[in-house]
């Protein structure tokens, strides 16, 4: 922080920006038609760069297998506040003869764990939210 660059402050956010992806960084600014100027250079070889990072293959990716320890769904609908229960029934939902709440014969899922089951079935293929819900209700 001298002041020895004009603009310096932008040009530190420029630096950092450009310092934080890990595998490209491509800046662009708007296109001119014929590059005589630092900027105009400066945004075709951002174009090359562009176009060249298109071009790479991604390196394939490795998922790590996830361990799920058992559980016991009734001891974790148990868990449930009696305000959950209600709306549980208020949706159709009702408990099977084990004691199980199912609606249509699906197990109904705590509003505190429905997120995170939603997102690991999610994930794998980026469904939609209709697909999603289609093949939770399959699975």
């Amino acid at each position: 922080g001298g002041g020895q660059i004009k603009h310096e402050n932008t040009v530190h956010d420029l630096v950092a920006a450009v310092c934080l992806p890990l595998l490209a960084a491509v800046v662009k600014i708007k296109a001119h038609q014929r590059a005589t100027t630092a900027e105009q250079i400066g945004n075709h070889w951002a174009g090359q760069g562009a176009k060249a990072a298109t071009d790479t293959p991604l390196p394939p990716v490795r998922a790590a297998p996830v361990k799920v320890r058992d559980f016991n769904v009734l001891d974790v609908q148990n868990g449930a506040q009696p305000e959950e229960r209600e709306d549980w029934r208020a949706r159709g939902a009702i408990p099977d003869p084990d004691g199980v709440w199912r609606r249509d014969g699906q197990v109904v899922a705590l509003a505190a764990i429905s997120t995170t089951l939603i997102r690991l079935d999610h994930e794998p293929d980026h469904a939609g939210r209709e697909g999603t819900l289609a093949r939770l209700q399959t699975d």
